[in-house]
């Protein structure tokens, strides 16, 4: 597999030499800045003469006469480390201290590597350079994690430049690499994107390079966002599998699952309206307006049924007239199916609310005109009868008349659903 190298060179040119002699190279891209030194380190590269001399010098405290602080001699990079013209290039840097520019010289390497070296091990040593060019080499790194990052370290006879007997270090940015990806997902978070987050974090969990605890929590977040996933779909027995498997934190969240499946032993059989209501804020909240009214109608309509299953034993898709007073069963004869069963649909069920003279049943007749106005807009969506998109102002109009005829049909009921909206940044924390 070929090996290729990114190297920022600045001042010194002995980090640059050991970082090529101990990572081995096939092609090598120095990063340097216009002009020779002492403002510029593209000469040091391939230049004529002595261009990595150490021209320091000092005045001798006897005779004032300047002494050399280091060899003046000093051939270029590629000479000292016997790198032929056809494995390297030189990327210049017209202004070493603009960090636009000098990323977007990475880049560019990046990219001409991703073509010419499509499969090799690709590294940066940052050691040299200005601290823009540092900065410029660290942010490809980070953007870019099949890069390995490294710098060279070494002993220093001052705080200018990094001298001989220097060697590679490399840097492990996984962990780095992980938080910073973490807090660009937020905003997916905060939509209820769990399944694009699961997704996005699926190469990340499996880095190699990533240490072990930060793996484990990046696996505890993928786990949490496939159950709240499984829950916005309505698979509350996955999203209840995956969280006992949790457990810690996720507490609150199985108790409400377990409720949702109806295996706790005094649940509210009125918890589903509600999360059919939390469902549908999460669709507003992703734009999707028909998808939220589908759900609202789903929740007026499922409102009525519980109501009937839990005050009077009816089932509403299934109708024994044997559970329903003489005086009401009018009503139910007119929903007879062709199969002879009898199926009340949502007015029809709350208009036998208000025949058994109900709370719900009195709340319907009062909001009736108001509900059925609604209705209407529902009727006509793609996602019911009709070919209209509910757009936001539609949803305005409907969507709010549905969540409060919800909201107050539970309180007429006098039951007391929990509202907690399924978690978004804070699982990042869980």
């Amino acid at each position: 597999m070929q090996r290729v190298l990114v190297v920022t060179v600045g001042g010194s040119p002995h980090p640059v030499i050991n970082a090529c002699r101990e990572f081995q190279p096939d092609f090598t891209y120095f990063v340097c800045s216009k002009g020779r030194l002492p403002h510029g380190s593209e000469d040091t590269v391939d230049g004529p003469g002595d261009p990595c001399g150490d021209k320091r010098t000092q005045k001798c405290p006897e005779c004032s006469a300047d002494v050399p602080l280091g060899n003046p001699k000093g051939k270029a990079i590629v000479y000292q480390v016997n790198i032929s013209p056809h494995a390297y290039a030189k990327k210049v840097v017209e202004d070493p201290d603009d960090l636009e520019e000098v990323y977007g010289v990475m880049l560019s390497i990046h990219h001409e590597v991703k073509q010419r070296f499509p499969n090799a091990t690709k590294a940066i040593s940052y050691t040299g350079g200005t601290k823009n060019m540092t900065v410029g080499a660290v942010l490809l790194g980070l953007h870019y994690p099949e890069w390995q990052l490294a710098i060279n370290k070494g002993p220093r006879r001052d705080l200018i430049k990094v001298t001989q007997g220097d060697s590679w270090w490399p840097i492990n940015i996984s962990s780095i690499y992980a938080k910073g990806q973490l807090q660009a997902y937020i905003p997916l978070l905060e939509r209820y994107e769990y399944n694009t987050v699961q997704e996005l974090l699926r190469p990340l969990q499996m880095n190699p390079s990533l240490p072990n605890q930060e793996r484990a929590r990046l696996y505890r977040l993928r786990q949490f966002c496939t159950a709240f996933d499984a829950w916005d779909r309505f698979d509350h027995q996955e999203a209840l599998s995956r969280l006992e498997a949790l457990g810690g934190r996720a507490g609150p969240w199985i108790r409400l699952a377990k409720n949702l499946v109806g295996v706790l032993p005094k649940g509210n059989p009125y918890q589903a309206v509600a999360d059919l209501v939390l469902n549908a804020a999460r669709r507003v909240k992703q734009g999707g307006y028909d998808d939220a009214v589908a759900r609202l109608y789903r929740a007026v309509e499922m409102l009525a049924q519980v109501r009937l299953k839990e005050m009077y034993e009816v089932n509403t898709g299934k109708v024994d007239l044997g559970k329903v007073p003489a005086e009401c069963r009018s009503l139910c004869e007119a929903a007879v199916q062709d199969d002879g069963e009898i199926r009340l649909p949502l007015v029809r069920s709350y208009e036998l609310l208000a025949c058994l003279k109900d709370e719900l049943g009195r709340l319907w007749r009062e909001q009736e005109s108001r509900v059925k106005n609604a209705l209407r807009v529902r009727n006509f969506s793609i996602l019911a009868h009709g070919n209209e998109v509910i757009r936001e102002t539609h949803y305005r109009e409907c969507g709010t008349v549905f969540e409060n005829f919800i909201k107050q049909g539970l309180e007429v009921c006098q039951v007391k659903p929990e509202w907690h909206q399924l978690p978004t940044a804070e699982l990042l924390e869980m």
